[in-house]
């Protein structure tokens, strides 16, 4: 019997800067591609499309990518 496949849990990593100072995502071979911050767009509506950008099943850990 097939194991049937679960879903994705986007986790992003933590990190002590403000949310206004990421402008993206790094990309995680295989699973999402770099994923950037459209002008306007909320840390949570960015996530949301990274979530439905990334592809397999299971958990998948991101890192931020900052402005400098």
């Amino acid at each position: 019997m097939k194991k049937p496949a679960q879903p994705i849990q986007l986790v992003i990593m933590n990190t002590r800067r403000p949310e206004s100072e990421i402008v993206g995502l790094k990309a995680v071979p295989d699973r999402l591609e770099q994923v950037m911050r459209l002008p306007g767009e909320s840390f949570q509506a960015m996530s949301h499309r990274a979530m439905w950008m990334a592809t397999g099943s299971g958990p998948l850990l991101a890192y931020p990518l900052f402005r400098d």
